[in-house]
């Protein structure tokens, strides 16, 4: 495939860099450049050196995947035969027609990949769905061999190390590839897949932690993420909890993070600094101690002026028969009818012909980020009815926030029906579950 290399140029490089020298080229260009007077070039070293990241990641693909021994010289005086024999294994090299569909796909999306770049989408979930669902309505993946080589793309870029725009990527690949719902789907791609089937459950684990321990986690990964490098402040006061993230989040973390801020921030920190972290966290843990012994204090000062003593305030000014919080439950509260009526905007449906009279359930897995949102979706069950099911999760997913208290996993099962006597559908009626 013809390459349009003016990338590599702007980073003073050529078509033997690999992403190393890629990287190295970034860094020695972005200090030659003030980035407040001149943002617009700025922004074209940034799309260079992206463009050149995908490119030396799919040119190294390339280059595994058509991985060919090459038969020696033949000796002086062999037959003729020998050289019939290398023009044949020259001819099996060749791409399968599997491979250049799925070419044709994947440059489709290299080129929706860069438009994101362009409007600053690369962390909007939604729009990599979008662009993902496009794609997979590409009449080249009607061929199955094509669709596999498109999906193994996109699963080998995800487990390969994190680039900008992969930690909304992923969320938006686990849904339209539907990999939550059917793991051995993965498990066909080996270690990539393997990687990405445990990232999706260390995902699910970190949902389903507190609020404020998910908020603390959230930001270090936005650290890990950004362009300029964090201060030794705040590498020392997250240390600590990064440090817990790498043992509970790994493959989580290798997709969503970039393994060299990792790697620099170890490098931050090095033994002489240790005492001054220790020195960090037990001052912080002396003010939380002394915080809470004040709220704990004037809570108790405010419940013994304004309630009225009985016997059960006074077992708890005792300290005794005092319940312990209750763990956080991912699951609890399911958004009510009311409630997913307000949110969700009528589906856009309109059955053909063909449809058949009857009524159609189909049900959703919806997950919500801290902020209410939909992030994610997984299909239960069919409704038989292919354009109602696209209709209702499109529904789901441009659904306004939902409250903070609404449940961060919760199922909905929405209804419709044909009646004979017209082929329009009624509102879906949603009825919800834990």
């Amino acid at each position: 495939m013809q390459q349009n290399c003016s990338f590599l140029a702007a980073l003073d490089l050529d078509e033997t860099a690999d992403a190393r020298a890629i990287r190295r080229a970034y860094a020695r260009k972005l200090k030659t450049i003030d980035q407040q007077a001149d943002a617009a070039g700025f922004q074209a070293l940034r799309e260079a050196y992206e463009t050149a990241l995908d490119w030396a990641a799919y040119e190294a693909q390339e280059a595994q995947e058509s991985e060919t021994v090459v038969a020696p010289p033949a000796a002086e005086g062999a037959p003729a035969a020998a050289a019939v024999s290398i023009d044949e294994d020259e001819q099996h090299a060749a791409p399968s027609e599997e491979e250049q569909l799925a070419n044709l796909v994947w440059e489709r999306f290299a080129d929706g990949r860069q438009e994101l770049l362009q409007t600053h989408r690369l962390g909007d979930p939604d729009a990599w769905h979008d662009l993902l669902r496009a794609r997979l309505q590409d009449e080249e993946l009607i061929h199955i061999g094509a669709r596999m080589q498109f999906e193994w793309r996109i699963v080998h870029i995800l487990a390969s190390g994190w680039q900008a725009g992969h930690e909304a990527l992923f969320p938006a690949a686990v849904a339209a590839f539907d990999w939550a719902r059917d793991r051995r789907q993965l498990g066909q791609f080996g270690y990539f897949g393997d990687v990405l089937n445990t990232a999706i459950d260390e995902r699910a684990l970190f949902d389903s932690q507190a609020i404020a321990v998910r908020s603390v986690q959230e930001r270090i990964a936005m650290l890990l993420r950004r362009e300029q490098p964090a201060d030794a402040r705040d590498i020392v006061q997250s240390m600590a909890e990064l440090r817990k993230m790498l043992e509970r989040f790994p493959a989580l973390l290798q997709v969503v993070t970039n393994a060299e801020s990792i790697e620099y921030w170890h490098t931050q920190l090095p033994a002489s600094e240790s005492d001054e972290e220790q020195r960090i966290v037990k001052r912080n843990r002396r003010w939380d101690g002394l915080f809470m012994f004040v709220v704990i204090g004037l809570f108790s000062f405010l419940a013994y002026k304004g309630a009225t003593p009985t016997p059960e305030s006074q077992r708890l000014r005792a300290g005794t028969d005092v319940a312990a919080p209750a763990a956080f439950d991912p699951r609890a509260n399911p958004p009510t009818q009311a409630q997913l009526e307000e949110h969700m905007a009528p589906p856009r449906f309109q059955p053909g012909p063909d449809a058949l009279p009857g009524n159609y359930t189909v049900e959703f897995e919806v997950s919500l980020d801290a902020a209410g949102k939909v992030i994610g979706m997984n299909k239960l069950q069919e409704s038989g009815l292919p354009g109602f099911d696209e209709a209702i999760e499109a529904a789901l997913r441009a659904a306004t926030p939902f409250p903070p208290q609404t449940a961060r996993i919760f199922r909905v099962a929405l209804k419709g029906s044909i009646a004979p006597t017209t082929p329009t559908v009624r509102r879906p009626r949603a009825t919800t579950q834990i």
